[in-house]
């Protein structure tokens, strides 16, 4: 009984010394094994939050789905030339496009090319005056490799697509006015490559050429037949990121359309070609 209570009565004393003096063993939580692995963990989340943040202030991405939407604006020119006419050109007129992309940053994508050339008109030379205007798509399933060489990034490209283009016209003389129409379209192939010399500039260049092609000709109420028909484009194009996700730039696209036509000669045929010239302004959109 004594023991006990002379236990009671020294426990609290000598509990109440040690918090006087400052030791706080005894109630001194135990830190966990594993905290400096904590630290560590939190640092490398800190870092990657770092790294996720200049990556895309540089405007780069990671692998994963991209989607680019681009509008166009500048000027074109049609222009003929025929194998038994010489050459025409109905001179300059506005033009404009929408591009759209969506891809796996590294591998694969889907592209669309489309535009519309406004009625352009040629000199009136003794009552005659000709006119075209003209409309087109390109889309292309496509595949990329890129690689980088030191600090210059470079991504090989080469797909297959589908085409068609149209345009109609009207050549009017003193006499009557007659209006024409040809329409081309086909399977295409194409290869070219995305060069990024420098950082936020990139330089494009590619090629497509037809592999299936059908064109067909109507002046007037009169369809024309037409034989060995072929398309193609070049498409050559610097591109500067002046905002994260925002892109500026110029663009220079040629799109050609030749085929021939039967003449009365046996075994005699007329080649013609027609060809869109076009320099445009681009702006693209990283959604």
């Amino acid at each position: 009984m004594n023991r006990r209570l002379m236990t009671l009565l020294v426990l609290p004393a000598l509990l109440i010394s040690q918090l006087a003096s400052g030791e706080q063993k005894l109630w001194k939580p135990a830190l966990p094994k594993n905290r400096k692995g904590d630290r560590r963990l939190a640092s490398v989340n800190y870092d990657n939050r770092n790294e996720y943040r200049s990556t895309r202030a540089a405007g780069q991405k990671k692998d994963g789905l991209e989607f680019k939407l681009g509008v166009l604006a500048g000027a074109g020119m049609q222009s003929d030339s025929s194998s038994t006419g010489g050459a025409s050109s109905v001179g300059t007129a506005p033009s404009v496009g929408i591009t759209a992309e969506i891809k796996n940053w590294r591998y694969f994508g889907i592209e669309q090319d489309a535009y519309f050339q406004l009625s352009g008109s040629s000199p009136d030379i003794g009552g005659s005056k000709d006119s075209a205007q003209g409309l087109g798509s390109f889309t292309t399933v496509k595949g990329q490799y890129p690689f980088s060489l030191g600090d210059v990034k470079i991504s090989p490209k080469a797909g297959l697509g589908f085409a068609y283009q149209r345009r109609t016209g009207t050549s009017a003389s003193l006499a009557s006015t007659v209006e024409s129409s040809m329409a081309a379209m086909g399977v295409f192939g194409m290869v070219g490559v995305d060069i990024e010399p420098l950082r936020k500039f990139t330089f494009s260049a590619d090629y497509a050429k037809s592999v299936t092609s059908d064109v067909s000709i109507k002046s007037g109420s009169a369809e024309q037949a037409t034989e060995n028909s072929q398309f193609d484009r070049i498409r050559v194009g610097g591109y500067y990121q002046f905002l994260p996700g925002m892109h500026g730039g110029l663009q220079y696209i040629q799109r050609g359309v030749s085929y021939s036509q039967p003449t009365l000669t046996p075994g005699a045929a007329a080649d013609s070609t027609n060809s869109l010239r076009q320099i445009q302004a681009v702006f693209q959109y990283e959604l």
